[in-house]
């Protein structure tokens, strides 16, 4: 649980935290945030880094199931307010993602495109022949057919034809 039992590790964390009202965010204060722009913490030299909203639920609520995820309900990635967390799955974050339009990055696949991938593979191309046609890897035209899509598998990618 990344030291979030301890009562030491957990006052130094919520030092960093400008903690407001219930119904507000609550945002990491230190200077470690990563190119998400979650706030990134250290609970001691033994542990590894932790994202701030991670622990924080951690803190508060105990452990997340493994394979499960923390989505923000405020869509703000420096908010530590654990009323304005959820446990959820990937596909779920992704779908809140599309839902709210928070897309961080630029998609170079549209939906029709992305669409007509899925038809094709289901139809029985392989993923090696559309990846090679789409100017991706294998493994990326996998995350389209599964539903999920980074920011790193959009690079690089030519228009479906």
């Amino acid at each position: 649980m990344h030291g979030a039992q301890d009562p030491l590790i957990i006052a130094r964390f919520w030092s960093k935290v400008d903690v407001r009202r219930p119904g507000e965010c609550w945002l990491w204060r230190a200077r470690a945030v990563g190119k998400s722009g979650h706030g990134l913490f250290r609970p001691s030299k033994s542990l590894a880094l932790i994202k701030a909203h991670r622990f924080a639920w951690e803190a508060v609520n105990g452990s997340i199931a493994e394979g499960r995820i923390l989505r923000h309900r405020c869509d703000n990635a420096g908010c530590c307010n654990p009323a304005h967390l959820i446990v959820g799955t990937q596909g779920e974050n992704v779908a809140d993602m599309h839902m709210r339009k928070r897309r961080r990055y630029r998609t170079l696949l549209s939906d029709v495109q992305i669409a007509a991938i899925r038809e094709r593979y289901l139809a029985g191309e392989t993923q090696k022949d559309l990846a090679s046609e789409v100017g991706c890897s294998p493994s990326y035209i996998s995350m389209i057919i599964r539903g999920v899509r980074g920011a790193a598998a959009q690079k690089g990618i030519r228009d479906v034809k």
